[in-house]
């Protein structure tokens, strides 16, 4: 299994699940930490402005999952050089 994740470029879609597309990369730089917690098998707990999460946990032993981060741009590059 490989995840592949991005933070979407697409207004339409963002605007039809209620979402503000110029806060994308700020959601996706909270989401990060939390999935790949998740996926490493830890209990994660986070406080930020777009996710709350306590104790949360896949309950699962996971296998290593690479993940595949789609970028452009100075932000998302970092991101990715980080978490993938």
């Amino acid at each position: 299994v490989i995840v592949g994740l991005g933070a979407g470029n697409q207004i339409n879609e963002h605007t039809a699940f209620g979402l503000d597309f110029p806060h994308r990369i700020g959601r996706f730089k909270e989401y990060l930490p939390i999935m790949t917690g998740l996926l490493n098998g830890e209990t994660v707990t986070f406080e930020g402005k777009y996710f709350q999460v306590k104790d949360a946990s896949l309950r699962t032993v996971m296998p290593q999952t690479p993940l595949w981060i789609a970028s452009g741009g100075p932000q998302m590059f970092a991101l990715t050089v980080k978490y993938a």
